[in-house]
């Protein structure tokens, strides 16, 4: 009575991700080869042409050669598996070209979006953990890097990274958040506004033919250049007396 009562991180939060970081440089191989990275590469690959309903532990456990109870020595539940999942898939995503600041920006952040375009089975995990594993957090690491070689504060450095980072991820949510069967494509769309009554949507109708032009790269390309171009007038590298601060 009266005591805190500790309840368990919730698989995926900062407390979870605190304690994966601190076991992980204790991990070892075990006999049977079997390791993190290992399952995980495993797990991805098996999801290149499916689904999230198709990885299943014992689907997991056949690829590799083994049982699905080693893979719990590894992981405590599918849910921790997707949860690495993750964050394995930001492994691909390579660092900002050196160089101009704003093509550097520009190109991590298409990097960044083709990352989870290649993988779409992981959309649906985007908007539900938060992105704090360790290939997450080296993905913050060269950003902020990035930014604060070209003398952006380390304030603005971090509200860089995290517009940046979030027009990625909505970018994505856009595209391949829906299920692939309610993804109707330009021509069914003109063709629905085509059949809609005139009288009640008469500039709906009569613009039916010039609908759709745009296509998703086309909108990210033109949104990432419009955040780049109010980024750039908003934040000043080396703040109002163009010193690096700190220096």
């Amino acid at each position: 009575m009266g005591q805190d009562v500790k309840t368990a991180a919730a698989v995926g939060d900062a407390d979870w991700w605190r304690r994966q970081h601190a076991l992980a440089g204790a991990r070892r191989p075990r006999p049977d080869g079997l390791t993190l990275t290992r399952i995980t590469e495993a797990a991805l690959a098996l999801l290149a042409d499916g689904d999230l309903a198709d990885l299943t532990m014992r689907s997991l456990a056949e690829v590799l050669g083994t049982q699905a109870g080693s893979l719990y020595r590894h992981v405590a539940s599918r849910e921790e598996l997707l949860v690495h999942l993750l964050d394995a898939a930001l492994a691909e995503l390579p660092a900002p070209r050196p160089g101009d600041w704003r093509a550097g920006a520009a190109q991590f952040s298409r990097d960044h979006r083709q990352v989870w375009l290649r993988r779409p089975a992981l959309a649906p995990l985007l908007g539900k953990y938060p992105m704090l594993g360790p290939n997450s957090m080296r993905s913050r690491e060269l950003a902020l890097t990035h930014h604060m070689a070209h003398r952006y504060s380390p304030q603005d450095a971090s509200d860089i990274y995290t517009l940046l980072t979030r027009h990625v991820l909505g970018a994505v949510a856009a595209r391949i958040g829906r299920s692939r069967r309610l993804r109707p494509t330009a021509a069914a769309r003109r063709a629905l506004y085509a059949e809609l009554p005139a009288a009640a949507y008469p500039t709906v109708v009569s613009l039916a033919p010039l609908s759709i032009r745009l296509s998703d790269d086309d909108i990210f390309a033109f949104t990432l250049e419009a955040i780049l171009d109010r980024i750039e007038q908003h934040y000043r590298p080396g703040g109002p007396d163009g010193q690096v601060p700190g220096g």
